[in-house]
């Protein structure tokens, strides 16, 4: 059950992440933030109760944390660019 609550948290992380990459907001970065953290969290969760092999949940890891960082950070990068709107 753990797994399962797992992937769906990792692959809505993903699905903001994407989101955010397309349209940045801080909201949508903040929130993207929470479920990464969510998605390692429960990573720990799973690796501790599973049994599944260290290696391959190491590399999944890593993929998983250098695809959400880079994605992050063009967000952020997009974010910073965008105007600030002056309602004067």
């Amino acid at each position: 059950m753990i797994i399962a609550l797992h992937v769906i948290i990792a692959l809505s992380s993903i699905l903001l992440g994407l989101v955010a990459l397309v349209r940045p907001s801080r909201a949508l970065l903040n929130l993207s933030y929470s479920f990464i953290t969510l998605t390692l969290m429960s990573g720990v969760l799973v690796a501790l109760t599973a049994t599944v092999r260290v290696p391959q949940l190491c590399l999944t890891a890593f993929v998983y944390c250098g695809g959400m960082a880079t994605a992050s950070l063009l967000a952020r990068r997009k974010l910073a660019h965008v105007p600030v709107r002056s309602d004067d």
